[in-house]
């Protein structure tokens, strides 16, 4: 038998061995759930099944923090020239606390994954440049922050 065959013997029963100790595993959870602890056991002896295991949490349904939040203070007329193509109009509302309808009503947008498209899809649609695109928005903008 070669070193190459050798090596392939020896990974096959590494990961044969490995299969049948993740098999076994499950199954003690699997048959082991349905087993009361015993009574006058510490808490921390208490079996450990899947039935015990807590659920997952869905990120989306926990309250962000506002000391986490990127920019809790609104960006300023300063920050314009940071605009850029890639940009949602969903994280432009939030970032300059805009009303959520106020630039699709001002730019006429008629996309209908508004406020969760692109600056650059935007300009795809309207068949302009990146560039004509970020004016616009920067004008409109500008209108709604200015006094």
């Amino acid at each position: 038998m070669s070193n190459q065959n050798k090596k392939i013997a020896w990974g096959f029963t590494a990961g044969a061995a490995s299969l049948i100790i993740l098999v076994l595993v499950l199954a003690w959870f699997l048959l082991d759930s349905s087993v009361p602890p015993f009574h006058g056991e510490p808490a921390a002896f208490h079996h450990f099944t899947l039935k015990n295991l807590p659920r997952p949490l869905n990120y989306r349904s926990l309250p962000i923090p506002e000391s986490s939040r990127r920019n809790s203070q609104p960006l300023g007329l300063s920050d314009l020239g940071k605009l850029e193509s890639w940009m949602t109009f969903d994280y432009l509302n939030q970032a300059f606390h805009l009303p959520p309808d106020y630039l699709k009503t001002a730019l006429a947008i008629k996309d209908s994954k508004y406020p969760f498209i692109t600056i650059n899809r935007y300009a795809k649609a309207q068949k302009i440049s990146d560039s004509a695109a970020l004016s616009a928005i920067r004008q409109a903008v500008a209108s709604h922050l200015q006094p």
